[in-house]
C-alpha cells in the first residue's frame, strides 16, 4: 500500500511539473512571438528555430518560408558575415546597420547573443543557440535627422538676425547723415 501511496505521490508530482512546464513555454513563447523586435533563434548549424511576428513584418516573409533552413537559404536581407562574426565570437555584440527592404530605407541595430542549454537525456552535452535581435531604429534616426534640421534652420535664423543688426547700424548711420546733408544743403 504504501509503494502505491508513493508511487501515485510521485506521478501526481510529475503530472503538475509537466503542467507547469509546459506552461511556461507557452509563456515564454507567447513573450518571444509578441515582442516588437525582430526575434530570429539559431541552432549550432545556423539553421532557424525561431522567427517572430516582428522578424515576418520587418522581412515581409512569413515564418514558414525560413523556419528549419540554414540561415544561408533564406535569403534574408542580412549581412551573412555579420552574422558568422556573433557566432564565432560567442559572445554579445551590436552592430548599426542601414537596409533597403522592399522601397524602404530602415536603420536596424543588430545584437546576438548565444545560449547555452542541455537536454535531459543528455545533460554532459551542452548545445548552443544563438538569438538575434533586431531593432528598427528608423524612427529615432527621422527623430535626429528632424532635431538636427531645425538646429540649422536656427543657426540660419540667428546668423540672419546679427548680418541684419551689422548691415542696419551702418545704414542708419548713413541716412542719418543724408538727412543732415539734405537740410544744409537744399
Amino acid at each position: 500500500g504504501g509503494v502505491f501511496i508513493v508511487y501515485s505521490l510521485k506521478r501526481q508530482s510529475y503530472s503538475l511539473l509537466t503542467q507547469k512546464y509546459a506552461e511556461v513555454q507557452t509563456y515564454s513563447g507567447s513573450i518571444l512571438e509578441n515582442m516588437d523586435e525582430a526575434i530570429i533563434m539559431l541552432e549550432e548549424n545556423q539553421q532557424v528555430r525561431l522567427f517572430n511576428r516582428a522578424a515576418e513584418t520587418l522581412f515581409k516573409r512569413p515564418a514558414e518560408q525560413v523556419l528549419g533552413k540554414r540561415l544561408s537559404e533564406t535569403e534574408l536581407p542580412l549581412p551573412a558575415p555579420l552574422l558568422l562574426e556573433f557566432i564565432a565570437v560567442h559572445s554579445f555584440t551590436e552592430h548599426p546597420l542601414s537596409l533597403t527592404l522592399g522601397n524602404e530605407r530602415k536603420h536596424l541595430l543588430i545584437s546576438a547573443r548565444p545560449l547555452s542549454y542541455s537536454e535531459e537525456s543528455a545533460p554532459r552535452l551542452v548545445k548552443k543557440l544563438y538569438l538575434i535581435f533586431i531593432y528598427d531604429i528608423s524612427w529615432q534616426r527621422e527623430l535626429e535627422e528632424m532635431r538636427s534640421r531645425k538646429n540649422k534652420l536656427m543657426a540660419m535664423g540667428e546668423l540672419a538676425s546679427r548680418v541684419a543688426h551689422e548691415i542696419r547700424n551702418p545704414l542708419n548711420g548713413i541716412g542719418l547723415l543724408a538727412q543732415r546733408l539734405a537740410k544744409e544743403f537744399r
